[in-house]
């Protein structure tokens, strides 16, 4: 399940990072990914929010472990 966590944590953080390249540089690593966010294009928030979700996500795990000890 941990493993789980941080992959769709990673992918979730990836669209982030995409989206950002796209909005500031024109250019984006995965740009047939980053159509599926609905309402990204030209909205900053968005992909910044998909950044903090992502490693939210990643992080998770770890701490309900330690917090279990």
């Amino acid at each position: 399940m941990r493993k789980i966590f941080e992959t769709g944590g990673f992918l979730l953080a990836a669209l982030g990072l995409a989206g950002i390249c796209r909005e500031y540089i024109g250019w984006a690593p995965f740009r047939v990914v980053a159509r599926l966010v609905p309402y990204s294009d030209g909205v900053l928030w968005i992909n910044i929010a998909l950044i903090v979700v992502g490693g939210l996500a990643m992080v998770a795990p770890d701490v309900v472990r330690d917090a279990r000890r």
